[in-house]
Formats: structure tokens, C-alpha cells, sequence
């Protein structure tokens, strides 16, 4: 049922449903959030003062056991951890006074009430009506469209004047067109033919008429290095 796992043991959801739903963490509203905050400052204000404390007695003490020695001295040098911990101590503090800081221009500008589905990450909301002709346009391309596919495909071997690869490919362009609409992808997926197009149109033009495309190609390189020296020598 709901209350039990399989092993028999309690089910979060029914014992603890704030905590399972994420909002053992929030507050119930803008008020009491301020309060919360207003707490944490006095907890960070003590907790302040307890690092300040601990930072000028460290740096203190630093001082005494590196005085009459040299920077480079064994002694000095194997005073590196508890400077790395008063380096600690000092980000550490500087992270608090940030926090603080942060709270009390929050406090200060006033705490929005973030509505009861803040914490929603992914939240369901009911479909558009476009949203569901969509849905409903997609229910029906997906009963359709692989019997279109193996038709297509069996136009390849089918006898006749239907069955040229020509007339073959240009359906499946059209069934393919047909479900990028239906994903609402169709303006890439038109973008994207068309680039496929232009290529292998070069690629042709290069097969039949190389000397061409070549000889094009490298009077381009040629103009562009051209252009590129004469703005070189200009610059110097």
C-alpha cells in the first residue's frame, strides 16, 4: 500500500512528506524566512567572532616562532600548515561576512513571497491548446508513419514507374519533412537539407567538372592571399 515499502518499512512520503517533497529546507513564508535569517546573522556574528579571535592569536603566535630566523630557515619552514590553517580561517570569514552581506541588503530590499511552486524543479502544468493539437497531430503521424516508411522502401524494388529511386527519395524527404513538424524541429530540419543540398551539389560539381571546381578554388586562394599581402605591406 502506501504507507509501506516492499521490506515492510515505513515509506518516507507517508512519514516525512515535507522532507520528501524538498521543503524540510524552505520556509512557510516571507516573515518567518526573515526571521530565520535574522538568526543566521547573529549565528554568523559569533561565529565571526570566535575566527577573528583565533586569526590574530595564530598570527600572533606565527610571528613569536618565525622571529630571529631567516624566511628560508627549517624552522619557518615547517610553520606552513598553520599558516595554511589561518589562510583557512581568513576565506572562511570572508565567506560569513559575504553571507551576511547578502542578507542584509535581502532584508533590506524586502523578501519576495516565491509562490507555493518555488521548489517545484519540473513543474506539470496543464498543455496549451496548441500543445495539444500538437499531441494529438503526433498520436496520429505515429501510426502512420512507418507503414509510409516501408512503403517507401518497397517503392526501391517495386516494378514499374513508380519505382525509380528518384520518386522513392523524394517521398522519404517528405516523410522526414512531415516529422520534423511534427517534433517541431522543422525550420532546422529544412535548414539543415538545404545545407546538405549545397554540399553535394559541390561534390558532384567537383566529380563532373574538376578541372573547374579546381581552378575556381584556386583562383580564390589566390585573390584572397593577394589581398591579404597587399594589407600587410600597407600596415608596415
Amino acid at each position: 500500500g502506501p504507507r509501506y515499502e516492499r521490506d515492510g518499512s515505513v515509506r518516507q512520503s507517508w512519514a516525512d512528506p515535507v522532507g520528501w517533497a524538498g521543503l524540510g529546507k524552505v520556509a512557510p513564508n516571507p516573515a518567518d524566512e526573515a526571521a530565520l535569517m535574522q538568526a543566521r546573522m547573529r549565528t554568523i556574528e559569533l561565529e565571526l567572532d570566535a575566527i577573528d579571535a583565533g586569526i590574530a592569536a595564530g598570527r600572533e603566535s606565527l610571528a613569536e616562532q618565525a622571529a630571529g630566523f631567516a624566511p628560508t630557515a627549517p624552522s619557518v619552514q615547517s610553520l606552513q600548515p598553520q599558516e595554511a590553517a589561518l589562510v583557512r580561517d581568513r576565506l572562511r570569514a570572508t565567506a560569513l561576512r559575504d553571507e551576511r552581506l547578502r542578507m542584509q541588503r535581502a532584508l533590506a530590499d524586502g523578501i519576495p513571497d516565491p509562490g507555493p511552486h518555488a521548489h517545484l524543479h519540473h513543474r506539470r502544468t496543464p498543455l496549451a491548446e496548441s500543445e495539444r493539437g500538437r499531441t494529438r497531430f503526433l498520436s496520429i503521424w505515429a501510426v502512420l508513419s512507418t507503414p509510409l516508411i516501408l512503403a517507401i522502401l518497397a517503392s526501391f524494388v517495386w516494378p514499374g514507374s513508380y519505382g525509380h529511386a528518384r520518386f522513392a527519395i523524394v517521398l522519404l524527404v517528405i516523410v522526414v519533412a512531415v516529422e520534423a513538424f511534427a517534433r517541431g524541429y522543422f525550420v532546422a530540419f529544412i535548414g539543415r537539407f538545404l545545407l546538405f543540398f549545397l554540399v553535394l551539389n559541390l561534390v558532384f560539381a567537383f566529380v563532373f567538372n574538376w578541372q573547374y571546381v579546381t581552378g575556381a578554388l584556386l583562383s580564390a586562394s589566390a585573390l584572397v592571399i593577394l589581398v591579404v599581402n597587399i594589407r600587410d605591406s600597407f600596415r608596415r
